[in-house]
Parts: C-alpha cells; sequence; structure tokens
C-alpha cells in the first residue's frame, strides 16, 4: 500500500513539473511585455491573412490527395503500399529546412523557378509538410472501419467509389475533422519550409512564425508576444476541437 503512494506521488509531481515548466515559460512572456509598444497593423494583418489562406489551401490539397492514399494504404497490402507508408515517414523526421530546401532544388531543376519567393510556394511548403500528418492520421481512421461494411455495400449494389464517399468516409468522420484539425494547426506553425521556399517578402509571403523569427532577431519582445498568443490560440482552439469532437457532450 505505501509503495502505491509512494508511486502516485512521484507520477503526480512528475506531472506538476512538467505542467509548472510549460506554465512558467508564458508567465516569463508576460514579465517582460510591454503594453505601451507600437505592432504595424497593416503587416501583422497581411501575415495573418498569408497565413491562414495558405493553411487553408494547403489543407484542400492534402484532402485531394489524403483521402484517397490514407484509404489505398489502409486496405492494401502490396509492396508499394508499403513503400509510400515508408516514403510518408520522410516529412515527419526530416528537418523542415531541410525538406524546404529540397524543394527549392527540385522547383529549380523543373524549371518552376519562378514559384519561389511567391504565395504559392507558401502553400507548396505548407502541403508538403502536413500531408504525412493528414494521411497518418485519416488512415488510423479507415483501419478501424471493418472491412465488413464495404463487402456489405458492394453486394448491395455500390461501386467502390461510392461505398467510399457514402459509406466509409461519413463513418471516418472523427478521422477527417481530426486530421484536418491537427493538419491545418500545423500549416499554420510552419517555419522552416516555408522560409527557405517563400522568403520573409513583408505583405507577400510573410507568415506569422517568419514575422515572429524576424520580431524577435530584432528584439521587438512585445511584438512576438503578439505572434507567439495567435500561434498558442490556434494551438488551443485545436486541442479543444479534437477533444469535443472525440468526447461530444452528452445529450
Amino acid at each position: 500500500m505505501k509503495t502505491n503512494i509512494s508511486f502516485e506521488k512521484f507520477l503526480f509531481f512528475t506531472s506538476l513539473f512538467v505542467f509548472i515548466f510549460y506554465f512558467s515559460l508564458f508567465v516569463s512572456l508576460s514579465l517582460v511585455f510591454d503594453w505601451n509598444f507600437n505592432i504595424e497593423y497593416s503587416r501583422f494583418l497581411a501575415a495573418l491573412k498569408n497565413s491562414f489562406l495558405a493553411a487553408i489551401l494547403s489543407i484542400l490539397l492534402s484532402s485531394i490527395f489524403g483521402i484517397p492514399t490514407a484509404y489505398f494504404l489502409s486496405r492494401s497490402k502490396s509492396n508499394f503500399s508499403k513503400i509510400v507508408d515508408i516514403v510518408l515517414e520522410f516529412p515527419l523526421i526530416i528537418s523542415p529546412a531541410a525538406l524546404g530546401a529540397l524543394i527549392v532544388i527540385s522547383l529549380n531543376s523543373l524549371h518552376f523557378s519562378s514559384i519561389l519567393f511567391t504565395f504559392p510556394a507558401i502553400v507548396i511548403a505548407q502541403f508538403l509538410t502536413v500531408l504525412g500528418v493528414f494521411i497518418r492520421v485519416l488512415k488510423s481512421s479507415f483501419d478501424q472501419i471493418e472491412l465488413e461494411y464495404e463487402e456489405m455495400a458492394w453486394l448491395l449494389g455500390a461501386n467502390k467509389f461510392q461505398t467510399l464517399f457514402y459509406i466509409l468516409l461519413p463513418m471516418a468522420r472523427k478521422g477527417i475533422i481530426s486530421a484536418i484539425v491537427l493538419s491545418f494547426a500545423k500549416a499554420f506553425g510552419e517555419f522552416g519550409a516555408t522560409f527557405m521556399v517563400a522568403g520573409s517578402i513583408p505583405y507577400k509571403t510573410e507568415t506569422i512564425p517568419i514575422l515572429l523569427f524576424l520580431q524577435l532577431s530584432s528584439a521587438q519582445i512585445s511584438q512576438t508576444a503578439i505572434s507567439i498568443l495567435t500561434l498558442t490560440l490556434i494551438g488551443l482552439i485545436t486541442i479543444i476541437v479534437i477533444k469535443i469532437d472525440k468526447n461530444p457532450p452528452s445529450k
């Protein structure tokens, strides 16, 4: 009994330490925040617009390519599906800056260098960064759906496209929402690949993470705090949406 109590205390204090560690980061931010600061609202709003719009477009692209790919990986046992599954790990383990450099080299090699340092470059960088996350989350949702549902739909005359769109996608609704929300948050906060591919042109290719980096580089602490809080708010909304979707309020 005493051993169990000691173990529970160990777990409690370990968790408390983790909470204090992260909470202290935001406390330190409030200590250096100066309310009498000037912010370039037009530049901040332009970066905010770029971040939102690019994240939305990258999620649309991820949905177009990610949904069929996630279904393919979930159902196929072929060697090719295993290769694709391994390739999808690449953006998750490689440095975002390295991924951005690869995108730059690829666009130059394919004679699409005119895309670099433009808004479409932001979308490309974010899309390639979040696609793996989108597919991973959605695949796990498809994995939980029994194959019998598809077989029953086929027996009733539905083709495979109809089965996917009218049977499986509604059943995988929670997984789709989680994939969209998590991918959006990751795209919104993406820095390394975006910075390499799109640069930091004010009002044109700046996103909130890039603006944050530039503000901190020039010791604009209060302005940096606003950017940090913006990214934090997006993260909190992401967590809340996922928690609500996984645990809907009882009627």
